[in-house]
């Protein structure tokens, strides 16, 4: 009896590998064929840029499925939340910093809006009458 509980046992853990080993290939196909594909055009470079940010997360995020290692593993997600962090605008440390920050988005915004306004007003020009 106790040989046939061995023996069953060996043959789930050769099926689970075999499982393991099948989806591990079936994401390295899915993930050559993101790099196959051409990377779009982009209007802006701030978009690219992006674009950019979010396929090198996304490739630490796939390095991390494919990972057995859970500390590996826990390492690479870590180098993908790093990018984000780095990517996310500065973050004020005190309220003074927050306060600079404010202001220099609502002058930027101003002056924004005042170019906006000077480009709608069409200058016209002045009749000759003398």
């Amino acid at each position: 009896m106790g040989s046939t509980i061995l023996d069953a046992q060996k043959e789930s853990n050769q099926r689970l590998k075999s499982l393991k080993h099948k989806i591990k290939e079936t994401g390295k196909r899915v993930s050559k064929k993101r790099e196959c594909s051409p990377a779009p055009e982009f209007k802006y470079k701030r978009n690219k840029i992006q674009f950019d940010i979010d396929k090198s997360v996304m490739e630490k995020i796939e390095n991390a499925l494919e990972m057995s290692d859970n500390e590996e593993r826990c390492a690479t997600l870590n180098e993908g939340r790093e990018i984000l962090v780095q990517r996310n605008k500065p973050q004020a440390s005190d309220s003074d910093d927050n306060k600079k920050i404010c202001r220099a988005i609502k002058e930027s915004k101003a002056v924004k809006e005042e170019k906006r306004k000077s480009a709608r007003t069409v200058v016209k020009p002045q009749s000759a009458q003398s």
